[in-house]
């Protein structure tokens, strides 16, 4: 197990270290949602997303949940549409004390804006997923969560 934890470690500073290297001399946008629990309206979940435009990829995303002090770093895995009339998804790993240890996915149905999106998070350590939907707040309202 601690060879494993080792790993993990030495995965998160190698993806770490070829984002930075690879976005030096790029611009980079970002883009700020917020989102609410469908179940529990009092938690409220940020996501950042990158995205370096000269090669028009997302290269990696952040959250912070309102009530909590910490950002978390998402690492991007890959985005898929599944099929013609499907959803687009984005996909991350979550990454907190060297550890993956969540998944999110950001769900665009085919027909909606990226406001119609959703996010599902998916716990690595009890496979428990929770589905939070946009919040309505402006990205103004959102980033003063981020402080």
């Amino acid at each position: 197990m601690k060879n494993k934890d080792h790993d993990m470690k030495k995965l998160f500073i190698l993806i770490t270290a070829v984002f930075f290297l690879n976005t030096t001399n790029a611009e980079i946008t970002s883009q700020t949602l917020c989102f609410e629990n469908q179940k529990n309206k009092n938690i409220e979940l940020l996501l950042r997303t990158y995205v370096d435009n000269e090669i028009q990829k997302e290269i990696g995303a952040l959250v912070k949940y309102k009530s909590s002090k910490n950002t978390i770093p998402l690492v991007f895995v890959d985005d898929d549409a599944t099929g013609e009339s499907a959803d687009y998804v984005l996909n991350w790993l979550e990454i907190f004390d060297g550890k993956i240890t969540g998944e999110y996915r950001l769900i665009k149905p085919k027909m909606a804006t990226i406001f119609g999106a959703y996010v599902k998070y998916k716990s690595i350590k009890t496979g428990k997923e929770t589905i939070f939907s946009p919040s309505g707040k402006s990205e103004d309202e959102c980033l003063i969560n981020l402080k």
